[in-house]
């Protein structure tokens, strides 16, 4: 009966040295973590000048929706009778809201057109962070003493 102890040639140093994460690059960390932070900053000016332009044509629909109320005021007070009214009223409403879904899509197609290059920008970083990652990880796997274990002749 063999009573040998089936441990006797284990070696926990070289065990936990298998175990022991690489050592990545700390300067290439910054710097990608300097290149996600100029993503940020680009992305926040460029959300803040969509922002701007989404602005500034919300208040020139209102602006114009203020100046197409008085107009339509005075046309509908220009009417010789209430019938007449009803029909200037009825023009202009329908004139309003085939005016104002067109600008509503436009808002919407700004607002679209700013996601979307936004979302492209973030993505773009987001895929060069992952394949920068990848190489810091292949080179400090690379870089890293393979553990090689110990074994005696039986």
């Amino acid at each position: 009966m063999n009573t040998t102890f089936p441990f006797a040639d284990f070696d926990p140093m070289s065990f936990a040295k298998a175990f022991q994460p690489a050592v990545l690059d700390v300067e290439a960390v910054q710097a990608a973590q300097q290149r996600n932070m100029e993503t940020m900053k680009l992305v926040g000016e460029k959300a803040g000048e969509a922002f701007q332009a989404i602005a500034t044509k919300q208040a020139e629909i209102l602006r114009q929706g203020y100046e197409e109320a008085t107009e339509a005021t005075r046309e509908v007070l220009k009417a010789a009778t209430p019938e007449e009214g009803a029909k200037v009223q009825v023009e202009i409403t329908r004139k309003a809201v085939e005016t104002q879904m067109v600008q509503a899509r436009d808002v919407a197609d700004m607002v679209a057109s700013a996601n979307g290059q936004l979302f492209e920008l973030l993505n773009a970083r987001f895929l060069d962070s992952v394949a920068e990652f990848q190489a810091m990880a292949k080179t400090a796997t690379a870089e890293a003493p393979a553990a090689k274990p110990k074994r005696k002749a039986a």
